[in-house]
C-alpha cells in the first residue's frame, strides 16, 4: 500500500507536535479526577494490586495532554482522563476494575470555581446547627417549680387512701431514673413510694419497701404521670437576642451568595462544554459521563441555595 507524501508524518512534525503538547495544561477537573483515582487505587490497593509509578502518572498526563492537543485544545477536559482507563491497569482481571474507578472520578467531578463552595456547604451545616442550637429548643422543656433552696423541682400531686392530695417533688436532675424518692413541701423525703421513669418523662409510682400500706395514686387516681411540657424539641425559643438572631441570618446571606456565584461560574462553564468534550478517541457514552457529573454538581448548588433560604427564613 503506498501512502501519499503529503499524509506521511515527517520527524519534524513529531518534534513540533511533542513541544506543543507539553505546552498544554492539566485543567483543574482533570488534577482531581487523577487526585480521586489514585486515592481510589490505594483503597483498593489490597484488592486489585494495582501500583502506578510516578513516571507512569506523567505518561498518563502527557497521554491527557496529546488528547487536548489533537481537538484543538490548549487545556485538558473531562474526555481525555477518559483516556486514563487505557493506561493504568496492570492485569487483564483489574483492567475493568480500573475502568470502573475512572468512570466513577469522571462523574463525581463537576467544574472547579473560584468559590471554595465545599467549604461554603460545610459551613452551611455548620451554622445550621448553630441555628437549631440557638433559636430552637434541643430538647422537650418540662414545667418546673423553685423551691426555698433555689433548686428547680418537679411537682406532683399524691393522693392517699383517706383522699387527701398532697405536693410532692423530685430533683430536676433525677428525671429518667427508676427508684427515684419523693420530697415534702419541706424537702423531706417520703417514704411511701418511689417514681420509676425507665428512661422516658412519664413517671409510674411503685410501692416502697417500707410501706406496709396500700400505694397512693397520683390525683386523678392514676398510676402513672406524664410530666407537663412547657416547649417541645423544636420550638422555637422566645426572647432570643435580635442582634443574635441577625448576625446567623447575615451568616447565612453571606454563604448562600458563595453558592450562587459558583453556580453562576458553573453554568456558564457548562455551556457548549458537550460540545468541547466530544473527541474521536472516546464514544458518546463515556463522553456523557462528565456531563452527568455537571449536571449533578449544578443540581446540587441550587438545592444548598435553596437550604440557605430556609434558614434565613428560621432567622426572621
Amino acid at each position: 500500500m503506498t501512502v501519499d507524501p503529503d499524509l506521511v508524518i515527517k520527524p519534524e512534525e513529531w518534534d513540533r507536535w511533542r513541544a506543543e503538547m507539553h505546552a498544554v495544561t492539566l485543567s483543574p477537573e482533570c488534577l482531581t479526577i487523577i487526585r480521586l483515582i489514585r486515592q481510589k487505587l490505594a483503597d483498593q490497593f489490597e484488592t486489585l494490586q494495582v501500583y502506578v509509578s510516578d513516571r507512569r502518572w506523567q505518561r498518563a498526563a502527557l497521554l491527557m495532554k496529546a488528547s487536548a492537543y489533537f481537538n484543538d485544545r490548549t487545556t485538558t477536559n473531562h474526555s481525555d482522563a477518559v483516556l486514563l482507563q487505557h493506561c493504568l491497569w496492570t492485569q487483564g482481571d483489574n483492567r475493568d476494575a480500573v475502568a470502573t474507578i475512572v468512570a466513577d472520578a469522571i462523574r463525581d467531578t463537576g467544574f472547579s470555581s473560584d468559590v471554595d463552595f465545599m467549604k461554603a456547604i460545610h459551613q452551611k451545616s455548620a451554622i445550621d446547627k448553630e441555628i437549631h442550637n440557638e433559636l430552637f429548643h434541643t430538647s422537650d422543656i418540662y414545667e418546673t417549680v423553685t423551691l426555698e433552696d433555689g433548686k428547680e423541682y418537679f411537682e406532683f400531686k399524691i393522693k392517699y387512701r383517706n383522699g387527701t392530695i398532697y405536693n410532692q417533688y423530685i430533683q430536676k436532675e433525677h428525671i429518667y431514673k427508676n427508684s427515684v424518692p419523693t420530697l415534702d413541701e419541706d424537702l423531706n423525703q417520703n417514704d411511701d413510694f418511689l417514681l420509676d421513669f425507665n428512661n422516658t418523662a412519664t413517671a409510674k409510682i411503685k410501692k416502697s419497701p417500707y410501706n406496709h400500706y396500700s400505694t397512693p395514686t397520683f390525683q386523678d387516681n392514676s398510676d402513672t404521670y406524664v410530666l407537663p411540657i412547657l416547649f417541645h424539641k423544636g420550638d422555637k425559643k422566645k426572647d432570643v437576642s435580635p442582634r443574635l438572631k441577625e448576625s446567623l441570618r447575615n451568616n447565612v446571606e453571606d454563604i448562600r451568595s458563595r453558592l450562587e456565584q459558583a453556580l453562576t461560574q458553573v453554568r456558564i462553564n457548562a455551556e457548549g462544554y458537550e460540545t468541547a468534550l466530544t473527541s474521536p478517541f472516546i464514544t458518546t457514552p463515556q463522553r456523557d459521563l462528565a456531563l452527568t457529573g455537571i449536571n449533578k454538581q449544578i443540581e446540587s448548588l441550587e438545592q444548598h441555595i435553596a437550604d440557605c433560604q430556609r434558614l434565613e427564613q428560621l432567622c426572621a
